[in-house]
Parts: C-alpha cells; structure tokens; sequence
C-alpha cells in the first residue's frame, strides 16, 4: 500500500484554485471597457459570453483601487530639489548640509505616515471600491474619465471539471441518484451487486409462498415437506438488513454527513502537509 500523499495533493488542488494559490485552472485576465458617468456593468454578458463562449465566470480580483499612498510619500533621505531643502528648513534642520546630514527614522514612522494617507482618502475623499453579484459590477465612485478595468477570472466549467471525475449519464454512487429512471446500464458495481441480492430475496420469498401453499408433496410410499415458512422468513430477514444497509449508505452520503468527512480529511491533510519538506525558492 501506498502513501497517500499524492492524494492529498491532488485533492488540496481543488482548495487552491479557490484561494488562488494553486491547482490546475488557469487564472485568466480579462477587461471591460468603462464609460464616463456609467457605474453598473455586466461581466458575464461583456467578457463572458464575448471570450468565453458564454461559459460561467467566476471574478477572483478586480484591479480597481486608489492611488498607492507611496507615490504621495515624502521620503526623508531624499536631499535633492528646492522643495526638499524649504522642508528640512521648515524643521529647523537648515544649518546642516542637506548632501553630508539626514535624518534617521524608524520603519514604523514610514508605516504611520502611509496609514496616515490612506485613511486620509478613505475618509475624507470618495473610496475607490466596487461591489459584485451575479457577476454585475458597480464602480465607485462614479466613472470621471474612460478607461479599461481589468480583473482576473476562473471557468466555473474548467474549474469543476480540473477537480472532478465527470462521466455523464452514469450513477456513482447513492449521492447522484436522480429522481428520474435510473436505466440498470447506467448502475456501477455497487447499485447492481445490491439489486442482485434483494431480487435474490423477492424470488425467495415468492418460492416460499409457492412451497407454503403446497406444504407437502406425496411421494411414492411417504410425502415430503416443503420449507415455505422457513424460506419465506429467511427472505423477510435478508430483504429488511438490505433495506437497512441501504438507509446506512444513504445516511453516510447525506450533506451533512458528507461535509463533515470532508472537514475531517482537512484536518488530516493539513497533518500530513505539515510534514512536507517545503521547496525554498532563492531569486
């Protein structure tokens, strides 16, 4: 038997793709073309249906937000300029030779001086932020000039089928059971080893009732008799464990049943990850 590393990978995949960081769908870009004064755009009809042959989208990041606040950050080793040289001046600094002096700060007064822009925008400026549903944007604030918004996406379709065994038009196991017909060439292994043994049963149970009625066969010099009762009551006990079974099995592919093994296998994938040599990367 085999380690199960390699299952544990390839089912990890599939929680990759989610929080891109991994897996086997691609992340594609793509954009929409914003008009001034427009807020409200639909993705899936401008880029879904145009280059995806209308294949559902799904938006993982929007490249939509406010100016970094380091182009607006004065750094305070730069030295050159007028504006620099009033600055240092303003300071009381200007006795010092702005090419030989500078002021040593600490990393967290750069980060408090960042922070200090960008509340500054969020607060008192109109945010840079969009909401999605059903893959319908809207762009706040309202659009001044015109531009192309770009976002990166995954193929619903692509990504389900990266992280799944499809085979149409057959039954797996009791969790894709539909409610329509389910035709008996369309049953794996398992479906039909079941049926085998409760029509098994059923054709017991209906010779029991044939030998019942006819309890006893004359023969020549004596009569024999016939296990009716035996056989049918052999064939109620098989046919009520099959039921049963069947209840067990149905239970154990139930959602929460289901979700709860998964939650499960997480916690057990993450131990045996945890003792994975990770790569190092040197660049």
């Amino acid at each position: 038997m085999g380690s199960e590393l390699n299952n544990t990978i390839t089912i990890a995949e599939s929680y990759g793709n989610l929080a891109n960081v991994g897996g086997r769908t691609d992340i594609k870009k793509g954009y929409i073309n914003v008009n001034t004064g427009s807020q409200e755009y639909d993705i899936q009809s401008l880029w879904g249906s145009v280059s995806e042959s209308g294949e559902r989208l799904d938006v993982t990041k929007v490249f939509y937000e406010t100016t970094p606040a380091i182009q607006r950050f004065f750094d305070p080793y730069s030295v050159s300029g007028q504006g620099t040289l009033n600055l240092i001046d303003e300071f009381g600094f200007g006795s010092f030779s702005p090419a030989a002096q500078f002021i040593l700060m600490p990393i967290y007064e750069d980060m408090l001086r960042i922070q200090q822009i960008e509340f500054n925008d969020q607060f008192r400026k109109s945010a840079h932020s969009f909401n999605i549903v059903n893959n319908k944007i809207t762009i706040l604030p309202k659009p001044t000039t015109n531009y192309k918004l770009w976002f990166e996406y995954q193929v619903v379709k692509d990504r389900t089928e990266n992280s799944t065994i499809i085979t149409p038009n057959v039954v797996s196991d009791y969790s894709n059971i539909g409610y329509n017909f389910a035709e008996y060439n369309n049953i794996n292994d398992v479906g039909k080893q079941w049926i085998r043994k409760y029509t098994l049963a059923l054709a017991k149970e209906m010779l029991g009732a044939i030998r019942e009625k006819y309890n006893t066969v004359p023969i020549p010099g004596s009569e024999v008799s016939l296990d009716g009762a035996a056989l049918r009551a052999e064939a109620q006990t098989e046919k009520d464990n099959l039921i049963e079974q069947l209840r067990e099995n149905l239970n154990e592919v139930s959602k929460k049943q289901r979700m709860e093994n998964e939650a499960s296998m997480v916690e057990q994938q993450q131990q045996i990850m945890t003792r994975v040599p990770l790569n190092i990367y040197i660049g």
